[in-house]
């Protein structure tokens, strides 16, 4: 996946956003939440538990029409990648010892985009969304007392696909896939999600 495929489509829903403005006539508020597991991909978690739990809060405004297209803005904890572990090593007097150690990668951060929505029947809907996503990257690694932690804030996109089931005007759930750039050194996260939203 190349990334500016993916700020083109971010970029575009986030302007066919603020174009619907001046076409719709009726809108709503809404606030969104996603919980369920996350992926990380890169190449220096080789070998590592690379699954976690994930969850993201977005709020914002959609206007309805055969598209429902909307602006969104959020926060989300992609949760961590860790390692643990044993090593062997041979102290000063010539003895063999073993050593525990740990490590961890995690992301976390703001999220800033567009979204759309088609309502196939009024009941079902099919949706994306992508914008722009800020995470703070995290590493951390401790043995033998010794401890190292390094952060580093990015900027980045995020997109993501989604299907569900409209309760009532205010209320629907789905399920969802999006895919959390972390740039070239960081690879992504692919998450995969349950999601509930209410619209006011």
């Amino acid at each position: 996946m190349k990334k500016p495929k993916t700020i083109v489509v971010a970029v575009t829903l986030v302007i066919s956003s603020a174009s619907a403005m001046a076409m719709a006539q009726d809108g709503q508020f809404f606030i969104n939440g996603n919980l369920g597991q996350s992926n990380f991909s890169n190449s220096l978690t080789g070998g590592w538990d690379k699954t976690d739990t994930q969850g993201a809060l977005r709020l914002g405004y959609a206007w309805h029409g055969v598209w429902d297209y909307g602006i969104e803005a959020g926060y989300a904890d992609l949760g961590q990648a860790s390692q643990r572990g044993s090593y062997s090593y041979t102290d000063l007097n010539g003895k063999t010892q073993q050593a525990a150690y740990q490590g961890s990668f995690s992301a976390r951060g703001w999220l800033l985009g567009g979204n759309l929505k088609y309502n196939f029947n009024p009941s079902w809907y099919l949706s994306a969304r992508g914008g722009w996503f800020q995470p703070r990257t995290t590493s951390k690694y401790s043995s033998s007392g010794i401890a190292l932690r390094q952060s580093q804030n990015i900027t980045q996109d995020y997109f993501g696909l989604g299907a569900g089931y409209n309760v009532s005007r205010s209320w629907s759930l789905g399920i969802g896939y999006d895919y959390y750039d972390l740039g070239r050194d960081f690879g992504h996260v692919n998450a995969y999600s349950a999601t509930a939203e209410f619209r006011f």
